[in-house]
């Protein structure tokens, strides 16, 4: 453990002369240059000095802090129709294979904003696609509903809808998803 620190302090220590030797350097050519050029040379030093020299952190959904930055990616969906924060919070529920709390966020997207990919992962979702054994619902009214989300984000020109839909029905063709939800409802 200490042996470790000590390769870090080390480290740590070679960086920071490596940063001061180049500053010499450039202390070192400024005294062969005119006076403007001097003063729009130490205005720069001192910004590039004044900066703060931090690493920023990736998020990622394997990152333990990525769970802080969840809530703050719903509500922006909720708020706004951020659809960056949508597609995060897709990955993060993919990658976590529990996609159903997505439901929630994709409609919302979907009916409110009118993003198609939000009506496709409602569709994966309502039909169960994003089960490992890939089988439909036993709710028909469910089934029902992922595919009037089908038929939407298809009708909002999403690739994968449209040869989700032609994978699914081939060349049958069916009504618009108004249509095709009201023929249900009745």
């Amino acid at each position: 453990m200490d042996n470790q620190r000590l390769i870090n302090g080390i480290s740590l220590i070679k960086k920071r002369t490596d940063y001061i030797n180049g500053l010499i350097e450039i202390i070192i050519k400024l005294m062969y240059i005119s006076v403007m050029q001097k003063y729009t040379c130490y205005l720069l030093l001192l910004a590039l000095l004044s900066c703060n020299h931090y690493t920023k952190q990736k998020i990622s959904p394997f990152n333990p802090n990525y769970v802080d930055s969840i809530g703050a990616f719903k509500e922006r969906v909720i708020r706004f129709g951020d659809t960056v924060a949508y597609n995060k919070l897709s990955l993060y529920y993919t990658f976590n294979l529990t996609p159903w709390p997505l439901l929630y966020y994709s409609q919302i997207m979907c009916n409110k904003y009118k993003y198609p990919f939000a009506c496709f992962d409602c569709y994966l979702i309502d039909c169960e696609k994003t089960n490992p054994e890939n089988f439909q619902s036993n709710d028909s009214s469910t089934y029902i509903f992922g595919i009037y989300y089908l038929l939407k984000a298809k009708e909002m020109g999403y690739l994968d809808a449209k040869e989700e839909f032609n994978k699914v029905y081939g060349k049958q063709k069916l009504p618009l998803s108004t249509e095709y939800l009201k023929s249900y409802i009745r």
